[in-house]
C-alpha cells in the first residue's frame, strides 16, 4: 500500500530519540528513512549501491530499471547540508578508497536483508509516534507527494525526481 506521510509525521519521525542500545535496528531505520527521503525517495537496493562521484555528489543507476534504459536510469544527487550527518555517521568504513556512499552495502548480505531489518525497525519507529504499518517506501511517496503538494513543485520537477521514464506521467500522477 501506498500511503504518503505528512510534514509533521516525517518530522516526527526525525524527532524519535535514539536508543541507547549500539546497533540499535530502530536508529538505524530510522535514519535509512530520512537519508531516502532526503535523497529523492531513493530504494533500499539504490541506497546500498550509490557512490560518490568526482564533484563530491551521490549518484546510481536505479536498479528497478537501468537494464531497461538506455541513460541507465543515472541519478546524480548533490547532498544537502541536512543530509551531512547521517553521511558521516553511515560512511562506507574503505572510503575514499571505495567509492560506496553508505556502510549498508557492507553491513548486510543484500538489499533484501537491508530492507527486511529497515522495515522491521520502522515498525518500532511507527509504534513510537503512532503511525501504524510505516514502511520505507513510505519515504519515497511521501517525498514526492509533500513536493508537489506542499512545496508546489512543479510535476515535471518530480518526475524527474523520482527517475520516472519521460514524457509519461502516470507513475507521477498517482501523487
Amino acid at each position: 500500500e501506498k500511503r504518503a506521510l505528512t510534514i509533521d509525521q516525517i518530522r516526527a519521525i526525525a524527532a524519535v530519540p535514539d536508543e541507547e542500545r549500539v546497533n540499535s535496528q530502530r536508529n538505524m531505520a530510522r535514519d535509512a528513512f530520512l537519508i531516502s527521503f532526503m535523497m529523492m525517495g531513493t530504494n533500499a537496493i539504490d541506497l546500498m549501491d550509490c557512490v560518490y562521484d568526482g564533484d563530491g555528489n551521490i549518484t546510481y543507476e536505479r536498479a528497478k530499471v537501468r537494464d531497461i534504459r538506455a541513460d541507465r536510469a543515472r541519478i546524480v544527487i548533490r547532498p544537502h547540508p541536512l543530509l551531512k550527518p547521517y553521511l558521516e555517521k553511515y560512511a562506507h568504513p574503505n572510503a575514499p578508497d571505495d567509492r560506496h556512499v553508505f556502510s549498508f552495502c557492507c553491513r548486510y548480505k543484500d538489499h533484501h536483508s537491508f530492507s527486511h531489518v529497515v522495515n522491521m525497525g520502522l515498525k518500532a519507529v511507527g509504534e513510537a509516534i503512532g503511525i501504524e504499518g510505516l514502511n520505507y517506501y513510505a519515504a519515497r511517496h511521501s517525498m514526492a507527494t509533500i513536493a508537489l503538494n506542499e512545496v508546489l513543485i512543479d510535476k515535471l520537477s518530480v518526475h524527474e525526481m523520482l527517475n520516472h521514464r519521460m514524457p509519461k506521467f502516470r507513475v507521477t500522477d498517482m501523487y
